[in-house]
């Protein structure tokens, strides 16, 4: 089994630009599918509903953001109940297994990916996003569906 490192610690929390690891798609669908990893992503709504892998959790990098900005001190987790909020839903999701984190290109899968692991939540990048994992020929579900996290 491929062992994914954990992204480096930054030196400041509030930092958003941190290099996370990176997973290449076809390995990414392996690892979830095997249930050796949590696949999520964070696109919005409206780009999940065209077109997701099969079996991602959907938790907007938009939700991701909002409580963990600097400055808020709702990041932290003050102001919400235990175990409330997107983090510590993903938290939740994943257990002990790593995120690997997806969106259309790679660029927002980058940022939430520095952000979890920043938060303490071990996860990688999938290069490429949505658009790699396409041209991989890795299964996708297109429109709206209900696959209630079925890989």
């Amino acid at each position: 089994m491929t062992r994914i490192p954990r992204p480096p610690t930054p030196a400041r929390r509030d930092s958003v630009r941190i290099s996370p690891a990176e997973i290449d798609p076809t390995e990414a669908h392996r690892l979830a599918s095997s249930g050796a990893a949590l696949l999520l992503d964070v696109r919005e709504a409206d780009e999940h509903a065209e077109t997701h892998a099969p079996g991602a959790l959907l938790v907007p990098l938009t939700e991701l953001t909002e409580l963990t900005v600097p400055g808020n001190s709702a990041g932290n987790g003050a102001g919400n109940s235990a175990g409330s909020g997107p983090v510590e839903s993903v938290r939740a999701a994943a257990g002990r297994r790593p995120v690997l984190v997806l969106c259309r290109s790679g660029n927002r899968s980058a940022i939430a990916a520095g952000l979890l692991g920043a938060l303490g939540v071990p996860a990688a990048n999938v290069t490429g996003g949505m658009r790699a994992w396409s041209l991989a020929g890795l299964p996708m579900h297109l429109g709206s569906c209900h696959c209630d996290g079925a890989i």
